[in-house]
């Protein structure tokens, strides 16, 4: 249960993750884009600036011919009037931009206070999954030294069992005692034993066979992929 958890928890980061991925790629876009418009809007005010130059010059050139004077002033006022319009055209352009600009740090900062919470989320997970596999290693532990101190119980029980049998052997071979249609005496028939013993080695196989498959799934519980 604590592997399948793990995997669901962590394929929710890997997708929260890819999404704040995508969304530093937006924000990159974003500002590319910005940049672009900025180089624009260089190259406007260079060409605004070009032209002012262009009307200065005029203007030498209105008071060198008097004449044209007024022709000449009449073209400056429609040309400032044209710079002036670009201006405030580039005065909202740039509110435009600083408008995004204070998006685009607004959306970051989003970014980064959400990558905050993952990260104390994948803390607090490991954490969590840490003290779990823990629990789980104390676990097993545990029921591995039951089994053992069962086996070794067990183990104890042939070793008395056998000599019992010795025993029996030996009154049945050798000693006057009567016995019994199926040859038991008193000390009990060796079959018995047999069938006692053969029950506590079937006991004991029992035992190594559960063990190694509760560690098996031990480790297959605590692996994460």
């Amino acid at each position: 249960m604590g592997g399948a958890t793990a995997k669901k928890v962590l394929g929710s980061i890997n997708q929260r993750e890819e999404e704040v991925a995508l969304r530093h790629r937006e924000i990159y876009d974003a500002e590319q884009r910005l940049d672009s418009a900025h180089a624009a809007l260089n190259e406007r005010e260079q060409a605004v600036y070009q032209r002012e130059q262009v009307v200065v010059e005029r203007e030498q050139a209105v008071v060198e011919r008097e004449q044209a004077v007024v022709e000449r002033e009449q073209a400056v006022v429609e040309r400032e009037q044209a710079v002036y319009q670009r201006e405030q055209a580039i005065y909202q352009s740039e509110q435009t931009f600083y408008q995004r600009d204070q998006a685009v740090i607004e959306r970051d900062t989003a970014v980064t206070a959400r990558e905050q919470a993952n990260h104390e989320r994948d803390t607090a997970f490991v954490a969590f999954e840490e003290g779990m596999l823990r629990k789980l290693e104390e676990d097993y532990h545990g029921v591995a030294a039951t089994v053992q101190q069962i086996r070794r119980a067990v183990s104890n029980a042939q070793r008395v069992l056998t000599r019992r049998r010795e025993q029996v052997l030996y009154h049945e071979n050798f000693s006057s005692s009567p016995q019994g249609a199926r040859g038991q005496g008193r000390y009990g028939g060796s079959i018995a034993i047999d069938g006692a013993i053969g029950a506590m080695g079937g006991l004991s196989q029992q035992l190594s066979e559960a063990e190694v498959q509760l560690t098996n799934q031990i480790h297959n519980a605590i692996r994460i992929e």
